[in-house]
């Protein structure tokens, strides 16, 4: 079971980030002892959240680079 602040540092962001992902539910945690209680969260879910977040680019996203045009020389230097 990892804490707020390991779960921040393994997806290198703020542990703020990582209250807000537990209160929007994008990742599941456990919470033991008395009223609110502390806060721990388990590798397995942690896994299932990064792979959640994984996109994989396709050549339509990819923008395709091309020069058509020739850039005009530069004016202002001499050779």
């Amino acid at each position: 079971m990892l804490t707020v602040k390991q779960v921040a540092a393994q997806l290198n962001i703020a542990p703020q980030s990582v209250y807000q992902l537990i209160q929007t539910g994008k990742i599941p945690v456990h919470r033991f002892g008395n009223g609110r209680g502390t806060i721990r969260i388990s590798q397995g879910d942690l896994d299932q959240y990064i792979e959640s977040c994984r996109q994989v680019a396709s050549a339509q996203d990819v923008p395709k680079v091309t020069r058509t045009t020739r850039q005009p020389p530069l004016k202002h230097i001499r050779l």
